[in-house]
């Protein structure tokens, strides 16, 4: 069956996204599926997150009052404004980094990911005689703030069979506007799953009761298969704890340094992030250049401890059974903790979730465990879920 997947992908220089996406993809394939990542040019968005330059400069703004609401001390405040004072440096070793950060990732997709043709306002009418199955999933495809039509596979003929697998909502609830959008659009979705039980309760809320609750792609592959992709030496020769951070947090960036002097530990982190200020390149050990999703995965597995505020970052502490702590984490003041938390529950790792920075510890108590063997249960069913969709889909092709 050739199968397209509709996903957070194009120009998104994020490891999770291309993890994930990679992930859907190879598991599909290991089924003998003709599966590729949709490249759609035209996105139609709804009213509430319409990309026109006030909307966008609305939420920039926002964004960076919010960042400012977080500062309660003066070197928090330093910091914040040292990228100001001192713009040139700032964006000239961002620019570099990140450069160099997003050619590994463009080797990784040529090497790994296979990419549709470009389908556009003039062509698109044409993608449904190319493919026997649309997907739209994993990640937060359905997040508000980027979701549009055709995350909702909006463009797909009444005659063919669609499904969301892992969708997420990336927020705890929608407003009304969403809601009304979301329950109109679902209406193009065969088969729906969703990643989060947020994202569960989020559609019972709607009215919605046949949900399936399924796994992140990543965790549909094994540990083998993420390891033979790893190159085989470590990127960093000494110990260290491998701080892996989407939202700037100065607090925890000094608290952890403080313990890896005390632990005889590197502190590392990746050059070339969005949202790194200076702290970072200031208390961190190393800033690691040419971090592609190989490279991040290396980080990964051959760390003494990570800790992080990302989904994925978590997911895969649990896949190569690292000593973590998955810290809380606020974007444009919205709380993201409930993705985590929710994979946290299924593994029966909440205790691994840090609340409190009072309770961050390099211990020998935090010890690594198998918890990937309490999430075998729904990755078993989130394998089920795929198969009796498929099924439906032959069986229907050729009654």
């Amino acid at each position: 069956m050739k199968i397209g997947v509709v996903t957070l992908f194009k120009n998104n220089y994020n490891y999770g996204a291309t993890l994930q996406a990679f992930a859907l993809q190879s598991y599909l394939k290991s089924k003998g599926h003709c599966v590729d990542i949709l490249d759609i040019d035209t996105l139609h968005y709804p009213n509430f997150n319409k990309k026109d330059e006030l909307n966008s400069f609305r939420k920039s703004l926002n964004r960076l009052v919010n960042k400012f609401k977080r500062l309660s001390t003066l070197e928090e405040v330093y910091w914040f404004f040292n990228k100001f004072l001192y713009k040139r440096k700032y964006f000239e070793w961002r620019k570099v980094s990140s450069e160099q950060r997003y050619e590994f990732f463009d080797k990784f997709i040529f090497e790994n990911i296979s990419v549709s043709p470009k389908y556009d306002n003039e062509n698109l009418y044409l993608i449904n005689d190319d493919y026997d199955f649309f997907i739209t999933g994993s990640d937060q495809v359905w997040k508000p703030q980027c979701t549009c039509d055709e995350y909702f596979l909006e463009f797909a003929s009444n005659k063919m069979l669609t499904m969301s697998y892992a969708a997420s909502f990336g927020v705890d609830t929608l407003e009304n506007d969403e809601k009304l959008y979301v329950k109109e659009k679902l209406n193009n979705i065969n088969f729906i799953s969703v990643r989060e039980s947020c994202g569960m309760d989020i559609l019972k809320d709607l009215g919605y009761e046949n949900i399936n609750h399924v796994v992140d792609p990543t965790l549909l592959l094994k540990f083998d298969f993420w390891n033979n992709i790893i190159e085989e030496f470590p990127l960093v020769k000494e110990k260290y704890v491998f701080l892996y951070l989407l939202s700037p947090n100065l607090k925890l960036i000094k608290k952890l340094r403080k313990q890896c002097n005390q632990n005889g530990l590197n502190l590392v982190a990746i050059n070339g992030l969005l949202d790194n200020d200076l702290s970072t390149l200031y208390y961190c050990d190393q800033l690691v250049d040419g971090v592609g999703p190989k490279e991040f995965l290396n980080l990964i597995k051959n760390s003494q401890y990570v800790i992080t505020d990302s989904f994925h970052g978590t997911v895969f502490s649990i896949v190569f059974k690292k000593s973590f702590w998955t810290v809380s984490r606020n974007s444009e003041g919205k709380n993201m903790n409930s993705r985590m938390m929710s994979l946290l529950e299924d593994a029966n790792a909440s205790q691994r979730f840090l609340a409190n920075l009072l309770d961050l510890s390099l211990t020998k108590d935090l010890k690594a465990e198998d918890y990937i063997n309490y999430l075998s249960d729904r990755i078993n069913k989130s394998k089920d879920f795929l198969n009796f969709v498929f099924d439906k889909r032959l069986n229907d092709k050729f009654e």
